[in-house]
């Protein structure tokens, strides 16, 4: 996270210069936010769709504070993700103990991926915790009795583990509408 607000009047010595876009050796940051600044500007039939009112208002601050925002909220497809018979519980080893599930497209700091260890070290014999998403360095960096499972786009199965987990944890620090 960058805790920055630049982006509001323009960037420049970007503190996140290894995030989207990246610049390496020289910062891009000004030239990019100028850049784009000219081509969104450029279009002259523009209405912005965003998932939240979060973001909604954060676009009121910016450059693209001209055009209509419509917010429509993700939705959920409830004939895939609804109540799902399963034998997670079984071929995982999960067996009585509750479980704790956290799913996120890419895990990285805002995501909260370090409060599951900490959560872990408490209750570890008590709990089992799930982890969905997860790439391969973060699954040898985890404890070995979390379960990590790298991404997936099985809605099935990501369905499945919705249905048996006790609880899901989205301890998330930054997200703009995470359903």
């Amino acid at each position: 996270m960058a805790n920055c607000n630049k982006w509001i009047t323009g960037c420049n010595s970007c503190v996140n210069k290894k995030a989207y876009p990246t610049s390496w050796l020289i910062d891009n940051s000004r030239r990019n936010w100028n850049q784009k600044k000219y081509l969104f500007n450029a279009v002259k039939n523009l209405t912005i769709i965003v998932p939240c009112n979060w973001l909604s208002n954060n676009i009121k601050n910016s450059f693209l504070k001209t055009y209509p925002i419509v917010t429509i909220n993700n939705g959920i497809d409830t004939s895939v993700f609804k109540p799902t018979d399963s034998d997670i519980r079984i071929r995982y080893g999960i067996g009585n103990k509750k479980l704790i599930l956290g799913v996120a497209s890419v895990w990285e700091e805002r995501k909260g991926l370090r409060f599951f260890n900490e959560i872990n070290k408490i209750y570890s014999d008590k709990y089992q915790i799930v982890l969905i998403g997860v790439n391969k360095k973060q699954k040898k960096e985890l404890s070995d009795s979390i379960i990590a499972i790298l991404r997936t786009n099985d809605t099935k199965e990501l369905a499945q583990w919705y249905t048996t987990a006790d609880v899901f944890v989205n301890p998330t620090l930054e997200d703009n509408y995470p359903t």
